[in-house]
């Protein structure tokens, strides 16, 4: 999925209006790593840490602008376009966990996702699980494989945290 950095408006009263200004990478030199490397967090080992989009955005001093991702490029129907709005990790020496915390700002059928408007107020948030190791002293996203990152809306996720809950950490198989 492509990230991209967008400038934010307010169109009027119950409206953001967004433009595309570039397409941007997250880890390797990326946004993500290096505001996490900035404050310390990659590489400590069973760390657990934050991000604001501001705080992401920091580097590219324009705090008003907006980390876009196109979870369905290739879609032509069902397209989703998602507003980063928080990353959670969680550290170990070579390797960290990510959650992508994420509104979505656009979706169906879009006939232009360089511009586009969106009702500002509460967003549902959703969360995409990915990772990241340390290659040659550089943080890259894992391997993609067979198994892919979910997608959790705040029901799922509140019903895997839960199931969690009442199953415990340990789970006897016989």
């Amino acid at each position: 999925m492509p990230f991209y950095i967008y400038s934010c408006t307010q169109e009027n009263k119950s409206s953001l209006r967004f433009e595309r200004k570039s397409e941007t990478s997250l880890v390797g030199n990326g946004l993500i790593t290096t505001a996490a490397q900035k404050h310390g967090y990659l590489g400590k080992n069973e760390y657990g840490w934050r991000l604001t989009a501001e705080q992401i955005l920091e580097s590219t001093g324009k705090n008003r602008d907006r980390i876009i991702s196109d979870i369905a490029p290739d879609r032509e129907e069902n397209q989703l376009l998602a507003s980063i709005e928080f990353v959670s990790g969680y550290s170990y020496t070579t390797w960290a966990p990510l959650v992508l915390h994420m509104v979505e700002v656009a979706g169906g059928v879009l006939p232009q996702k360089e511009s586009f408007a969106c009702g500002s107020g509460e967003l549902e948030v959703f969360r995409s699980f990915l990772y990241i190791n340390k290659r040659n002293e550089s943080w890259m996203w894992g391997p993609t494989g067979n198994v892919n990152s979910p997608l959790l809306w705040e029901p799922a996720m509140k019903f895997f945290q839960q199931e969690n809950e009442e199953i415990g950490y340990k789970i006897k198989i016989a």
